[in-house]
């Protein structure tokens, strides 16, 4: 019983540790992005998304790691609507 509640403090900890390593950044996702995300996620896969300039903003949230957010904040602020931006998430 004892070991059980030591495992289970060990992974809240952890998952924890690597929630704090995550942001939330906004964007605006298609269905077939959030599909794309959500089988990636079930079968524990990366996966990578590509992002128009207008979508670096909007309702959905991301948890992505911070140079991530760097490079989402910084095309944000170039303006520049040509590029599209890909984003990489590991389930």
């Amino acid at each position: 019983m004892e070991l059980m509640k030591t495992m289970i403090q060990i992974k809240k900890s952890y998952n924890e540790y690597i929630m704090s390593k995550l942001h939330q950044i906004r964007v605006s996702l298609t269905q077939g992005q959030k599909e794309k995300l959500a089988r990636a996620y079930r079968n524990k896969e990366g996966v990578s998304i590509r992002l128009k300039h207008n979508a670096l903003s909007g309702n959905d949230v991301l948890m992505v790691p911070n140079n991530t957010v760097k490079r989402v904040a910084k095309n944000r602020n170039d303006g520049c609507r040509s590029t599209d931006n890909h984003l990489k998430e590991q389930y």
